[in-house]
């Protein structure tokens, strides 16, 4: 997966940036999930995940999209954890 160096603003933006991911990276796995008690999704690629994005909603659509990358932050998803249970991800 990469990384946007600015700020993405605007549906465009957003969705041409995830399908140029999504066109890099053929074994990309993504994955619904609750994180930080928001909607979110989980990329994995060869049984690891190497990404979680994590979603905030103001009503009635999503306003900020956080994609974490850093091996170090996504220690906990490396761990197989219980499905269906919501799953805080410091994001700081």
């Amino acid at each position: 997966m990469s990384a946007a160096i600015d700020p993405l603003v605007g549906a465009e933006q957003v969705a041409t940036f995830f399908k140029a991911v999504m066109l890099k990276q053929p074994n990309l796995n993504i994955s619904e999930a609750v994180v930080n008690y928001q909607p979110g999704l989980i990329g994995s690629a060869h049984g690891r995940v190497i990404a979680v994005v994590a979603t905030q909603i103001t009503m009635p659509r999503i306003s900020n999209i956080w994609a974490i990358r850093n091996p170090e932050k996504l220690r906990l998803w490396h761990n197989e954890l219980p499905e269906g249970d919501d799953h805080v991800l410091p994001i700081a």
